[in-house]
């Protein structure tokens, strides 16, 4: 069964730590970016289909957006997966371990 948290501060590289250190092998982590959590969480969920999914696959050092899977560097992928455009409110972020 899945879980449902919520979380502050996945745009941090305290994040980018976590995913090294914490993610197992066939672990999946989907992440939903809503705006602004203050009012009723129905409110702010997006009433369009999310058409832009983001994939990333920490094991075989993939991002993969609408535009294409890009292979990011084996020695430094946290640092550069850190200043690409990971959250966004058009749709899921799927993080996965296989």
């Amino acid at each position: 069964m899945p879980y449902l948290y919520t979380i502050e501060g996945a745009d941090q590289w305290e994040f980018m730590i976590y995913l090294q250190r914490y993610m197992e092998e066939g672990d999946v982590l989907e992440l939903l970016y809503i705006e602004n959590q203050n009012d009723s969480m129905h409110d702010h969920l997006p009433s369009a289909p999310l058409l832009e999914p983001i994939e990333i696959n920490i094991r075989q050092r993939t991002y993969q957006t609408i535009h294409g899977t890009f292979q990011l560097y084996a020695n430094d992928w946290m640092q550069e997966l850190y200043h690409r455009s990971y959250l966004t409110a058009f749709g899921v972020t799927t993080i996965v371990k296989y």
